[in-house]
């Protein structure tokens, strides 16, 4: 009688809900940052590259991190056959 431990299977669910929730979040942040970016270059235009550098890294990190953290979740049962 083989017993299926169903702990195993959904766990890689659970990793892949988490990943794919991390990148709405943090993608939605980063065009929350871009939009106010955008507003306050409407009311503010001496502050202009200050708050396109900082919004440019934010971006940048944020997408860098959550498309390595998605990649290796996606490879990764390719690499342990």
């Amino acid at each position: 009688m083989n017993i299926v431990d169903e702990g195993d299977v959904a766990s890689p669910r659970i990793e892949v809900i988490e990943s794919t929730l991390n990148y709405i979040i943090v993608h939605f942040f980063s065009f929350f940052l871009y939009f106010l970016l955008l507003l306050l270059l409407l009311f503010a235009n001496r502050y202009y590259y200050y708050f396109v550098t900082t919004t440019c890294v934010c971006v940048c990190l944020s997408t860098k991190t959550v498309s390595e953290k998605r990649n290796s979740l996606l490879l990764r049962p390719f690499f342990e056959k």
